[in-house]
């Protein structure tokens, strides 16, 4: 099974213009995005992932969720229907980007508001009710969904851009997309 140090994968700017930078130890590395001056008494945020992944099966099933049903522009989103295959999204992302499903928010869609939605998609996924946003009403689904998505991190280019997917694609998607975006107050 091969191992990758995602240390190796981090790309010099995003697609906006801001500088990358990051620091390493011998099990993780931070992101964060340059930041000139003191911008208004704010530090850029950071995103810690784990250092090494191995590509082994659930890597590439979480790539391939995420590709598939996940968010392409923001940050790390997901969103599904299905239980299964929100708790296997949430797994990769814990397991080999070390990313906690606690720093998640949650949406959920719904066609009939029920009094006792988010404490059934607390239960299942296993995240914070105080991490869920207001319930939406969407009267043109046919099933009630979730949606997990994390904001500090935006996408690189290439993950937007279609094209020939090869290993090489699938370790830049899972190891240098991570970027924070924004600043925290220090």
């Amino acid at each position: 099974m091969k191992i990758i140090d995602l240390a190796e994968f981090v790309p010099k700017m995003t697609p906006g213009g801001k500088e990358i930078l990051f620091y390493k130890d011998e099990d993780k590395i931070i992101l964060y995005t340059a930041v000139k001056g003191w911008s208004n008494g704010k530090w850029p945020k950071e995103i810690a992932l784990k250092r090494f992944m191995a590509l082994d099966a659930l890597a590439l099933e979480g790539l391939g969720l995420w590709e598939g049903e996940g968010g392409k522009d923001k940050g790390l989103y997901f969103g599904n229907s299905s239980p299964v295959l929100m708790l296997q999204f949430l797994k990769f992302v814990e397991d080999k980007l070390g990313i906690s499903r606690e720093k998640f928010r949650v949406t959920i869609n719904t066609r009939i508001i029920k009094v006792d939605l988010k404490e059934k998609w607390s239960k299942i996924l296993q995240i914070p009710i105080m991490n869920f946003t207001n319930v939406c009403l969407d009267t043109r689904i046919n099933h009630e969904y979730a949606q997990v998505y994390l904001n500090s991190i935006i996408l690189v280019e290439h993950k937007k851009s279609p094209g020939e997917i090869r290993a090489s694609n699938f370790i830049q998607w899972g190891v240098y997309c991570f970027v924070p975006q924004g600043n925290v107050r220090g």
